[in-house]
């Protein structure tokens, strides 16, 4: 939780003690004040989860007011699956589908492509999506965690992004609307598949602090 501080007090550097032009001081101040408002939102999310046990209503409340966001509309529910195929058919790709409870489908279909692992204890915006109406397929990339096969960085994301949008798209809960997302190397799995889908395969890609170079 400390490491949220410095981030807190950089806030308040920029918002009030840092030369601000054209904007006043009370104006600075009440930015200060939502500010900590959403730090001490945050706090809170980070000390229910291990209280509770791992994600739940009152943690997904005070983790949307953290991001000015709307409380969540469903619960989410997880299955682990096999997805595509790759490598010629010898290798199985493997995710966690995140659905919102008791939500018929097909619903608009968002993939994360992961080569890090921890879908349980890490928040990659699979929860966050799915609590929200999508059907989020988190997956490990080739050769990590329960993806079979050999992990090289990048030389593999074109060829199994495209089986994955692929393959998801053929699936009974999604909609045929599909978007990749990721922050970092899961942003970099994003471009890939965008670069790698054909006209029409996918309508979203919002890749975050990553390289456009794949």
């Amino acid at each position: 939780m400390l490491h949220l501080l410095p981030d807190l007090l950089r806030t308040l550097w920029a918002l009030v003690l840092r030369e601000c032009p054209g904007r006043t001081l009370l104006s600075r101040a009440s930015s200060a004040r939502a500010a900590v408002a959403d730090h001490l939102w945050l706090v809170a999310a980070v000390l229910l989860r291990p209280i509770l046990g791992g994600p739940g209503p009152f943690e997904r409340r005070c983790f949307s007011r953290a991001l000015r966001l709307d409380p969540p509309s469903h619960r989410v529910e997880v299955r682990e699956l096999a997805t595509a195929t790759v490598n010629g058919g010898k290798d199985v790709l493997r995710a966690t589908l995140w659905l919102p409870s008791g939500v018929k489908g097909p619903l608009p279909t968002v993939i994360i492509r992961n080569p890090y692992g921890s879908p349980y204890r890490t928040d990659w915006g699979q929860v966050l999506l799915a609590e929200r109406g999508y059907a989020v397929l988190l997956q490990d990339t080739r050769g990590r965690f329960g993806s079979d096969g050999d992990f090289v960085p990048v030389e593999h994301e074109r060829e199994d992004g495209l089986a994955t949008v692929r393959w998801a798209r053929e699936q009974p809960w999604c909609s045929g609307r599909v978007g990749v997302f990721g922050v970092s190397y899961l942003g970099l799995t994003a471009w890939a598949a965008v670069g790698a889908c054909g006209e029409g395969e996918l309508q979203a890609a919002v890749p975050v602090a990553t390289t456009a170079r794949v």
